[in-house]
């Protein structure tokens, strides 16, 4: 059986990524439509979040000293720990960076062919790094149409992104200070969500 096009794209995870970079204005203009593009795929909410989101989005006017700050506190050093862990290992009992976790999804990576730089200065695990991976195994599957890559993203998403990203977000939601990351925390999940319900509800060929 010949499989129905699937509509969501690589670029839909690099926008996602976007997301959880330092803030800085240029990088910020430069990926505004593509993020606003990301929030059409997943909206379908009236949440307050979510369209306050979209709206600074569309102003352009990201107050970013207010961004850098709450950045910090969240993802990095807040008092006195982050208050929202962008790794996995955190939300699975991982004592220490680059724990079990990373080691578990660098096998993953490595079972897709794709070998994590181990000099890197974030583990294998980070929101980061696993939005990268999917852009990367979607944009093989576009080139390819080698069903073995949306199944990788499947898998990936139903048996680990799904145990720990909603804990994520949630902290996101309940510590931001700002309309930027609370929505981005929404819309991230929602991402997942719509990309592993559309992923399940297709034939995939090998």
């Amino acid at each position: 059986m010949e499989m129905s096009e699937i509509s969501i794209d690589a670029d839909l995870f690099w926008a996602a990524k976007e997301l959880f970079v330092y803030p800085e204005e240029e990088r910020l203009n430069q990926n505004r439509q593509n993020m606003l593009n990301l929030v059409q795929f997943t909206e379908g909410s009236d949440l307050t979040d979510i369209i306050e989101f979209k709206n600074l989005l569309k102003s352009g006017y990201f107050e970013l000293e207010k961004l850098e700050v709450d950045f910090t506190r969240l993802f990095i050093n807040g008092v006195p720990t982050a208050k929202a862990h962008p790794f996995a290992g955190w939300y699975m009992g991982d004592e220490i960076v680059f724990g079990e976790s990373d080691r578990s999804i660098l096998n993953f990576y490595a079972a897709y062919g794709l070998n994590y730089d181990l000099s890197q200065s974030i583990p294998a695990d980070h929101i980061l790094v696993e939005l990268e991976f999917i852009a990367v195994m979607l944009e093989e599957y576009e080139k390819s149409r080698q069903g073995l890559y949306l199944k990788a993203v499947e898998e990936f998403i139903d048996g680990h992104v799904t145990k720990w990203v909603p804990f994520f977000a949630k902290e996101i939601r309940n510590h931001a200070e700002t309309v930027f990351y609370r929505g981005a925390a929404m819309i991230v999940e929602n991402l997942f969500n719509r990309v592993l319900k559309e992923i399940k509800g297709r034939e995939i060929d090998g």
